[in-house]
């Protein structure tokens, strides 16, 4: 995305935007306006809610794993939460 607020704009209601500045807003990385839009839009979307939520379980777990003192590498967690997200919108229980 070009633009630091969510959907480039005022009005935030674009999910699939809010969704792409998530693990921003989990890290304390995204700015505060793109904080203050994602929580106005978060107040509204259950959607958004559960995502976030996921995520930030997500993203504990992977802290908690790692063997290493080193960090994941992003296209690895990047590649394991694709994955389980897929999983978990067709509904299955054990991913493929």
């Amino acid at each position: 995305m070009g633009s630091a607020e969510v959907g480039g704009g005022g009005e935030c209601r674009d999910c699939n935007d809010v969704l792409g500045f998530v693990w921003l807003y989990l890290d304390h990385e995204a700015p505060p306006t793109t904080c203050e839009e994602l929580e106005a839009h978060l107040l509204e979307c259950e959607h958004c809610q559960r995502a976030v939520r996921f995520d930030r379980r997500f993203k504990q777990l992977v802290r908690r794993c790692a063997d290493s003192p080193e960090p994941v590498p992003t296209t690895v967690v990047e590649s394991l939460r694709i994955r389980v997200e897929r999983t978990i919108l067709r509904g299955n229980t054990s991913p493929s």
